[in-house]
């Protein structure tokens, strides 16, 4: 609740501080869910094996919502240590279906936390990586 508000405070600022801007209504939506792993499953980021073996602290995933009556946008961030970009792509593509907000309007990041489950290891800059690094 204290991340929402946080979120609702920034956008707040962001309208004041943008004065020379004509006035235009913005709507800004927020949610959160819980995202904890089953218990046993594999942890991120240590150089040894650890499962998951309780909560101390839930992992969500949450997503903030901008409309100005003409474009919608979404941003939503996981308690995960990186975002697979098969998850972002079948992500973007289920918002897309279920909202009507354009996949390519959706930013889908991870907070890089080292205590949330292991996932495969594609990630969203594998392009890249194969194109410019060698």
């Amino acid at each position: 609740m204290l991340t929402s508000l946080r979120l609702r405070a920034w956008a707040l600022a962001l309208a004041f501080a943008a004065p020379s801007l004509p006035a235009a209504e913005v709507k800004l939506g927020t949610a959160a869910v819980p995202i904890n792993p089953p218990l046993g499953i594999g942890l991120a980021g240590y150089y040894h094996e650890r499962g998951h073996e309780g909560v101390l602290d839930d992992l969500f995933a949450k997503a903030i919502v901008l409309d100005d009556g003409t474009t919608r946008a979404a941003i939503v961030v996981c308690d995960l240590i990186s975002m697979p970009k098969w998850i972002v792509t079948e992500a973007r593509q289920l918002v897309e279906a279920r909202t009507g907000i354009p996949g390519a309007h959706v930013m889908i990041a991870a907070t890089h936390t080292h205590t949330a489950p292991v996932l495969f290891r594609e990630w969203s800059r594998d392009e890249w990586q194969t194109t410019f690094i060698r």
